[in-house]
């Protein structure tokens, strides 16, 4: 559905996109000059604009109901909220413009799912010759301690199978044929070594490995310890948990059902609704369900 309404911050006035780019030109909204607005309004739109369409991001979102409301209902954002998305949105254009050798940036790939049909998803980056798939996460802080986040390991997963399991990619906005086996070694690698996580913030990157810990036989042959070692699902986990993720959020739009609160969402008692468009709708909603 259409961003309605734009917002300095949390309880400003409400503007449309033209009134708020108008405000812009003559310097009267506050710290966001008018190439500001109009580059953060650009990129916004695209994933709220995306309707029903099943990506990546939507069966790994932690509060699906937020992303359901963004896709159904009008919303307002403000300006300040848009910021941070915005900036990981800059950064991954410029990274996309400078890939290294035998790597593939932002390329699309094109996937059947089981009993399902069409799905598609872009990598941040594929390293083809050393097997490595890269994301890049601007956050506010990198994680304290070496682990990447569970639903980042997801998204990882999620992209692996697509890049193995893709009949066609498009890069550079031609498509090509990767049932050719010259064409395929090219955009997809022989064998995965590693996902990895490149967590950044103000103060530097930060990649992580996704990884899982094993009991492997000391040396010694006296015990066990543990091990890490690459998280990378097996093709019959990966395909089961993607499709029952997709069927079960389709099923949200095709009902057009508004998924329940997520647990520890309650009540707006996450932080990341604090970062949300559509909190008030959800509140409002909330309290509906809680009184009938």
């Amino acid at each position: 559905m259409p961003l309605v309404g734009i917002q300095l911050g949390p309880g400003d006035e409400v503007l449309t996109p033209d009134e708020a780019l108008e405000r812009a030109r003559t310097g009267d909204l506050g710290e966001f000059t008018y190439e500001l607005v109009a580059a953060m309004l650009d990129a916004t739109g695209g994933d709220h604009h995306a309707g029903e369409n099943i990506s990546t991001t939507v069966l790994t979102a932690k509060c699906f109901r937020s992303t359901y409301l963004e896709r159904t209902e009008p919303f307002i954002e403000n300006l300040r909220r848009m910021w941070a998305a915005f900036r990981g949105t800059m950064f991954h254009g410029r990274l996309e413009q400078y890939e290294g050798p035998d790597s593939i940036a932002e390329g699309r790939y094109h996937s059947e799912l089981p009993e399902i049909g069409a799905f598609s998803g872009s990598p941040d980056l594929v390293d083809i010759g050393r097997g490595l798939l890269y994301d890049y996460k601007f956050v506010k802080e990198v994680p304290r301690w070496d682990k990447v986040w569970p639903d980042h390991i997801e998204q990882l997963n999620i992209n692996r199978w697509l890049v193995d399991h893709a009949h066609t990619v498009t890069y550079r906005d031609e498509d090509f044929d990767l049932t050719v086996p010259e064409v395929r070694s090219r955009f997809v690698p022989f064998e995965w070594q590693e996902l990895i996580a490149v967590y950044m913030d103000d103060r530097g990157p930060k990649p992580i490995m996704a990884f899982e810990s094993i009991d492997v036989p000391k040396k010694d042959g006296k015990g066990t310890k543990k091990q890490r070692v690459p998280a990378i699902w097996s093709d019959e986990y990966a395909t089961d948990w993607i499709v029952k993720q997709y069927q079960d959020r389709r099923g949200y739009f095709d009902r057009q059902e508004v998924p329940a609160i997520p647990a520890g969402f309650e009540a707006q008692g996450h932080p990341l609704c604090g970062f949300c468009a559509v909190k008030e709708r959800c509140r409002e909603l909330e309290l509906e369900e809680l009184h009938g």
